[in-house]
């Protein structure tokens, strides 16, 4: 009886582990760059937890952005739009929030971690260029000299918009960005990061405007 109850407590304590670690991606921003965040500034000492969601670039005149967040204060979700100038990013900032159900809250959480988005890299999902895997090869057919190389591959766009995630939780701050995402996923299939990036957009998406 004694070993049963200490495989239950194990467990649990495993449990307890793993549904916090879900919401500890490793920081990737420094002290000096996080003031630079908008919502860093102006909502980190206000929730245990902030999931921030905002589209920057491509064609739009609007001089606003918009912040979609879902916070975590004392057990209750928020909702809350962040509206900030980008000529004065610094300035003042409007900000409106509505309760959240924790039950969509809990969902979407458990698909975040599912796809496997709090241990992305950054890094990955901004790769510009990928040289081949094997050197170039020239072998002789028919008394012709045929070269077999597979290309460069690039990636550039002109005025594309790049969709972006802040993660705070205390003093942390983790951002992942990438630009034109469904593009760079035709340039780079083989890298899985941007189709956990994409399939991400759309949950927090769905949610946000579901509720």
């Amino acid at each position: 009886m004694i070993k049963i109850s200490k495989i239950i407590f194990v467990f649990l304590v495993l449990s307890h582990i793993r549904s916090n670690a879900q919401f500890l991606p490793t920081a990737n921003i420094s002290e000096y760059r996080k003031e630079n965040s908008v919502v860093y500034r102006n909502l980190k000492d206000k929730y245990d937890f902030i999931l921030s969601y905002h589209v920057s670039g491509g064609w739009s005149a609007d001089d606003t952005t918009t912040f979609q967040i879902l916070a975590l204060k004392n057990k209750t979700w928020k909702k809350i739009f962040l509206k900030s100038s980008l000529r004065t990013p610094s300035g003042t900032v409007k900000v409106t929030e509505v309760n959240f159900q924790k039950k969509k809250a809990k969902l979407l959480m458990n698909q975040l971690t599912k796809f496997g988005f709090w241990s992305l890299k950054n890094d990955s999902l901004n790769i510009k260029e990928i040289k081949p895997k094997i050197p170039a090869e020239n072998f002789v057919k028919n008394d012709t000299v045929m070269v077999v190389a597979d290309r460069i591959r690039r990636f550039s766009v002109v005025d594309g918009t790049t969709y972006h995630f802040e993660i705070i939780q205390k003093n942390r701050l983790t951002t992942y960005s990438c630009e034109s995402p469904d593009t760079y996923l035709n340039v780079f299939p083989e890298i899985k990061s941007t189709s956990i990036f994409i399939k991400t957009i759309k949950a927090f998406e769905n949610a946000i405007k579901n509720q």
